[in-house]
């Protein structure tokens, strides 16, 4: 009976993974995205974290990168099918911990959200901004200095984004200290002397952080609690985990004096890091950008650059992308031959004339154009521009100047805007990625439109296939990971010949955001040509989205049976899961599990073996069943994909 009972547990166990096998296998036959005929399935994305070098990617090709989806968005943005957007936003305001001397007065303050709401409600994106006060003294009194951080310093390798006096050139790091002709003797006195106060002399043996030597001026030091500076990380740390996660968080902070020192943002969107991060994710800018175009005297950029790093954050890239492809602040560029960082020349817009999707920063409405600080004058020479040629060699004759994205803005007087492109691409990044940002009451938050046109296709003279995407806003706030809400279809009908509209609702299921949703109408009358179109109804409050997609192609039923009709592209295909393959690779499956503990059996003539089978029959679904999970895209069980793991037990 002791070795029956092993056996049956050992069979057992195995058949407790054929079940997981079996379940998991569904799940990726079901969630498969709709890709419209003849598209693209990968491209150049400016989406983080491949930005700094705009790759070319296929393992993130982000919705609102993909050709399909930019051109849709922009016509349906243009024919007013979206539903507006307001958005939930936190100012948070450094001021002392009396309360006292906030960073930023409020009357820049409401300039600047009145100049953010202007420029972004012509298309019905709004923001319903709440001040948040951080009376925190210890980081007002300090610097934040932007792309750097305390490891960084006295590593022994020099630090661009390090190198300012603020850090006294990291440490050390990006100057000879030699130069500075620090008197050793005086290292440790108690005294703070600047000469000596860097790495090699241990921060002046410590005494620039003395608190009787005015630590918030003096110490420098990346290890000690009253180092005068403070980085990125630190400051969102402390002031964005307040709002909670539903809240574009931005913060206002002093900044030394850097070309890079205006404003940055972290893109909490990527797959991997979207649940984990989003809370301490947002931008943050320096102190002296907030305002608005009325400022343009006291506020560098006349408030201009908030609105490009709320562009960043809506899936915006540079206007440059395309020209000077390695990070800016990085030098170089740029990378025409290849010889870049990550090969990155695939994206680079080599024509000064390009206009195309896929290219650049994916904006056909934008031109190629070099880093200028300015829109006239000194600032718009060839001495001023980077790169002063394109990868032809030639002289830059046509760019744009004009624009949020590129820096042209940050000389006074020169005005900035969003093109028609870059307004869908983020309408759309909204809906993919932002619905939680809604500033609606979750009984009002709606599913966003199908833009992409569904496909009829003709199966028999009595039934007509309609395949067709899920929106990617499926009306659900971010509570829930797997990004899927149980959604139904209205699908409209209407015949060429008559006036009236058929409308058919398909059962509530369980969707992915742009998932291949089929529809069978079987009540088709052979010899009529029809019409077909969708929009998503949330069961749950009854929402529907703003408006029905596009309409599909006309197609028309003949009156005798037609041979079968070819399947539908390749990347729409639907399989059976009860077709003769499957079966037989379930049989097969079931027959190793059953018979592989009686062979191990027979084999080493112990129950031990069957003990060590048992426990690896266990533990091998988590192997299995591992796998990165990418927003819209089904599991694919039978390949190793690299990257980290998202478990779908």
């Amino acid at each position: 009976m002791k070795c029956s009972s092993r056996l049956t547990r050992a069979v057992l166990s195995c058949w407790v993974f054929l079940v997981y096998y079996i379940s998991a296998l569904k799940t990726a036959v079901a969630v498969k995205v709709f890709i419209p005929p003849n598209s693209k399935t990968k491209g150049c994305t400016v989406s983080f974290p491949y930005a700094s070098y705009h790759s070319y990617s296929s393992k993130f090709f982000p919705n609102c990168d993909k050709e399909y989806y930019a051109k849709q968005y922009y016509i349906a943005l243009k024919d007013k099918m979206l539903n507006d957007f307001r958005i939930n936003t936190a100012f948070h305001i450094l001021a002392y911990d009396d309360h006292s001397e906030p960073i930023v007065p409020d009357l820049l303050l409401e300039n600047q959200i009145s100049f953010l709401n202007s420029v972004f409600g012509k298309h019905g994106i709004t923001f319903n901004v709440k001040k948040v006060y951080v009376n925190n003294t210890h980081f007002r009194k300090r610097l934040n200095v932007p792309f750097c951080n305390r490891e960084d310093i006295g590593n022994g390798i020099c630090s661009l984004m390090c190198n300012t006096s603020t850090t006294n050139y990291d440490g050390g790091d990006c100057v000879d200290v030699d130069k500075f002709g620090c008197n050793r003797t005086s290292i440790g006195n108690n005294i703070c002397n600047q000469n000596c106060n860097f790495k090699i002399f241990k921060y002046d043996g410590g005494d620039c952080c003395l608190e009787q030597e005015k630590p918030v001026e003096n110490c420098v030091d990346p290890s000690n609690k009253g180092l005068r500076w403070y980085s990125y990380a630190e400051y969102k740390d402390m002031a964005f985990k307040q709002s909670g996660i539903e809240v574009f968080n931005v913060g206002f902070t002093s900044m030394p004096d850097c070309k890079w020192c205006g404003g940055m943002t972290t893109a909490p969107f990527v797959p991997w890091g979207a649940w984990k991060n989003r809370q301490t994710s947002g931008s943050i800018l320096r102190d002296i950008t907030i305002g608005g175009p009325q400022n343009s005297d006291i506020v560098k950029g006349g408030g201009a650059i908030l609105l490009h790093e709320v562009g960043h954050a809506l899936g915006l890239g540079h206007t440059f992308i395309g020209v000077e492809a390695g990070s800016f602040n990085m030098g170089g560029g740029p990378f025409c031959k290849g010889d870049g960082p990550m090969k990155n020349h695939q994206c680079l817009e080599r024509n000064q004339n390009s206009r195309t999707w896929s290219l650049g920063d994916l904006c056909p409405d934008t031109l190629p154009s070099p880093v200028a600080f300015g829109c006239r004058g000194d600032k718009i020479k060839d001495t001023a521009l980077t790169p002063a040629k394109d990868c032809d060699g030639n002289r830059w004759v046509n760019f744009t100047k004009n624009n949020f994205m590129g820096f042209n803005y940050l000389q006074a007087g020169c005005k900035a805007e969003f093109t028609m492109c870059q307004y869908s691409k983020m309408r759309c990044t909204l809906d993919d990625v932002y619905s939680s940002w809604q500033s609606l009451p979750q009984s009002l938050i709606q599913p966003s439109t199908v833009v992409l046109e569904p496909i009829a296709e003709l199966t028999n003279a009595s039934s007509v296939q309609l395949l067709f995407a899920a929106p990617l806003n499926v009306g659900l706030r971010d509570g829930n990971k797997s990004g899927s809400n149980l959604l139904s279809f209205q699908i409209e009908r209407k015949s060429i010949l008559e006036e009236k509209v058929i409308v058919m609702n398909t059962k509530e299921q369980n969707v992915f955001q742009g998932q291949l949703v089929v529809y069978v109408d079987k009540t088709v009358l052979p010899g009529t040509t029809y019409v077909y179109r969708v929009r998503a109804v949330n069961p749950k409050n009854g929402r529907a989205g703003h408006s029905f997609s596009y309409s599909s192609r006309l197609i028309h039923i003949p009156r005798a049976l037609p041979s079968p009709s070819p399947a539908s592209s390749d990347r729409n295909k639907t399989k059976n899961p009860q077709s003769d393959d499957g079966i037989l690779i379930v049989i097969i499956v079931a027959a190793v599990m059953i018979i592989l503990p009686i062979f191990v059996f027979v084999i080493h003539g112990n129950w031990n073996s069957l003990s060590v089978l048992s426990h690896s029959c266990y533990n091998c679904k988590r192997r299995y069943f591992t796998r990165e999970y990418e927003r819209g895209t089904s599991f694919d069980l039978t390949t190793e994909s690299g990257g980290k793991e998202y478990t779908i037990l």
